[in-house]
């Protein structure tokens, strides 16, 4: 379920990446601006939009994939506090894709190294709260340094904050990217539905060996 959720993250990064290098590649300071934003604004719709979902389905979600009871708390738990996590996720792969479509693979490399290194010692502490609070920090920080680097290139001439065709262009390139791989994940569904049919332990078993 989370990896489906990714790919529209996945998708955004993707969709954004590929509107800003052209227009960088062009360079339309003007129009690397108003695609960012674009992009911003609607990550974060997508964001909200996914989280409701989520939160309001998660316990269906978990029994469309007959989440053995025993588990079922801690299992919707767990996809809660990830579905709280889903609009830092968008941010921060739109922040990653822009990087990249600047020329510039180091940065989001570096808060990805924190990121992880946050999370693996979080999980000691915080357990499921620890991938929230690693995503949400590097988020904030990733779109903070992004912000000021768009605004010493792009300049302070204002520029409308969503550009509908700009969006258009984002998004024929992001759903494409969503649907492709959403595929693999609905399949990976159907698997761990019939895995979840044999109890806790199979579960248990399954997810070690995968």
């Amino acid at each position: 379920i989370t990896i489906i959720f990714m790919a529209f993250a996945v998708g955004m990064n993707l969709g954004a990446s590929v509107v800003v290098s052209r227009l960088f590649g062009a360079e339309d300071r003007g129009g690397v601006k108003r695609a960012v934003t674009t992009a911003f604004l609607s990550s974060m719709v997508l964001g909200i939009m996914l989280t409701l979902f989520g939160y309001f389905f998660n316990h269906q979600m978990m029994r469309w994939i007959r989440t053995p009871q025993n588990i079922m708390a801690d299992g919707v738990l767990y996809l809660k506090i990830y579905i709280f996590g889903i609009i830092f996720l968008m941010l921060y792969n739109v922040c990653t894709g822009v990087f990249t479509a600047l020329g510039d693979s180091k940065t989001p490399l570096y808060f990805l190294l924190g990121s992880s290194a946050g999370n693996i010692i979080l999980d000691y502490i915080f357990v499921a709260w620890a991938t929230f609070i690693a995503q949400g920090v590097s988020a904030v920080l990733a779109l903070v340094t992004l912000l000021g680097r768009l605004q010493k290139f792009a300049g302070k001439e204002k520029q409308p904050w969503f550009d509908k065709k700009l969006f258009g262009q984002i998004m024929a390139i992001a759903i494409p990217s969503i649907l492709q791989q959403s595929v693999l994940s609905v399949g990976n569904l159907f698997v761990q539905g019939i895995v979840n049919q044999f109890g806790s332990a199979v579960v248990a078993g399954y997810s070690g060996a995968i």
